[in-house]
């Protein structure tokens, strides 16, 4: 029989808050809490923006350290990486989803067939540990919620550092990975200031359409983030079929981290301005 643990994907607490617990008093069927950490494994921490680079390799060891110890179910870390990255990419797709049904009715969103299955599978593939109370799966949780927190400090690519360093590596066959610290700067060199080359596509967009300018002259007098807001949802939609975005070309994608560096160089909502991965 499988657990009922496993069949949502309602949002985890902030990692700090270890203790499972259900509204129902049974045995959690939330990844909300995470189970409390093994000896030798940090929870889950902030740092400061200047602490970047420590930050993130510390992220990226304590989540390595998690997902290693799931490797004992008999999963090879490319299994064991590629299983948590399906259900981080479940969990963080069903957050928004939460948060609306939650706003509107004060109850969770019931899960997909698609998700159900997966987090089933998953807690068939990683079951209780021997002689303990928490499922194997319950590292993945931890590890999802040091991963949550590594958002506070800024950009960092704590997935394709775990990816390189742990999940797909091949150093027997000769294949390395461009370290992140020089896919940063060769995209800094190449792309420039993308900032202000999105601006000018716009600029010119907004040109082209008399609704647009009209919406822009109407938001004149805001300001800050009122004003980035009023842009976006007001201005661009105007302008958006004139637009011709700035494209970024990698002729040779191994673990995309040109890809992910270059998106770093640009506004986080001039990455999403086409709602395309290979435009911004």
């Amino acid at each position: 029989m499988t657990s009922k643990r496993a069949a949502s994907t309602r949002p985890a607490r902030p990692a700090k808050q270890r203790k499972p617990t259900t509204s129902s008093g049974a045995e959690s069927a939330s990844t909300r809490p995470a189970a409390k950490p093994e000896p030798g494994i940090s929870p889950a921490r902030s740092a400061a923006p200047e602490d970047t680079q420590g930050f993130e390799a510390r992220t990226v060891k304590t989540i390595i350290r998690l997902l290693e110890r799931c490797t004992v179910v008999g999963r090879r870390p490319a299994e064991v990486f590629t299983d948590w990255i399906e259900l981080v990419h479940a969990l963080l797709d069903m957050e928004p989803k939460h948060e609306q049904a939650l706003a509107e009715t004060g109850t969770f969103a019931p899960d997909p067939p698609e998700v159900v299955a997966l987090l089933v599978r998953l807690r068939q593939t990683y079951p209780y540990r021997e002689g303990a109370k928490e499922h194997y799966l319950d590292y993945f949780l931890q590890a999802f919620a040091e991963l949550r927190m590594s958002t506070t400090v800024g950009f960092v690519d704590i997935v394709g550092t775990i990816y390189m360093q742990w999940g797909w590596p091949n150093a027997t066959l000769g294949q390395f990975f461009t370290p992140t610290s020089l896919t940063s700067l060769i995209t800094r060199l190449t792309i420039g200031d993308g900032r202000s080359q999105v601006h000018a596509q716009l600029q010119a967009a907004i040109a082209q359409s008399p609704a647009a300018q009209a919406a822009l002259l109407a938001g004149s007098t805001l300001e800050g983030e009122v004003a980035l807001a009023w842009l976006i949802a007001r201005v661009i939609p105007h302008a958006i079929e004139h637009y011709e975005p700035v494209t970024v070309y990698d002729p040779c994608v191994g673990s995309a981290a040109f890809l992910v560096s270059a998106s770093e160089q640009f506004d986080p909502w001039m990455n999403q301005l086409l709602h395309q991965p290979n435009r911004v």
